[in-house]
């Protein structure tokens, strides 16, 4: 009985969606056009929003204008079909500010990056700078990397921006792992000072 209620549920709910929907790849889910990139009565973004990059989409949640929930992003692959996608990176929002891990994936579904411990850098932290301007650094958080078979490559303290692809350095020192599981220590020559 169970099993027909779902059966049920999923052939009306797919019947629901018949109208020009919107399909991203590999993910495998159906949104109606009905429900997504919607405002609020005060006219701020709010719901599920999906925009169209150029090699790809980015599917965000959004409460009174912020990205409020996941925040994910969809590539082609380099050996996919025209219209086939993979999941390309989450990253979990509170209101507008990063507060859970950030992932990203391998073309192959694998974990590449995974970001735990994410906070904001405190009022008076800083890094010793190479660079001449550092405004864009805003958050620090433990970065593990992993190859495509999900062996640890390195792992260590960074710090990045609000784009984690544009704006991101290791700080410090970082584990660097051998094919055998050993590590050597190697001083990235950021350090974050009070």
């Amino acid at each position: 009985m169970r099993l027909i209620s779902v059966i049920l549920c999923l052939t009306c709910g797919f019947a629901c969606f018949a109208q020009k929907d919107i399909v991203i790849g590999q993910s495998d889910f159906i949104i109606p056009d009905s429900c997504v990139n919607r405002y609020d009565p005060d006219g701020k973004d709010t719901g599920i929003w999906i925009e169209k990059a150029k090699q790809g989409y980015f599917v965000s949640y959004f409460k009174a204008g912020k990205v409020h929930g996941v925040d994910s992003g969809y590539t082609g692959g380099r050996t996919g079909t025209e219209g086939s996608f993979f999941k390309f990176y989450d990253v979990y929002y509170d209101n507008g500010l990063i507060c859970g891990p950030f992932v990203m994936y391998h073309e192959n579904g694998v974990m590449a990056i995974y970001i735990s411990d994410i906070s904001r850098l405190e009022d008076g932290e800083r890094y010793d700078t190479r660079y001449s301007d550092d405004t864009c650094f805003i958050y620090k958080g433990y970065e593990v990397d992993y190859d495509e078979c999900g062996r640890i490559k390195a792992e260590g303290l960074c710090i990045f921006g609000k784009d984690y692809f544009i704006d991101s350095e290791p700080v410090g020192d970082w584990k660097e792992y051998n094919g055998d599981g050993t590590y050597t220590i190697v001083n990235k020559g950021r350090r974050l000072d009070k």
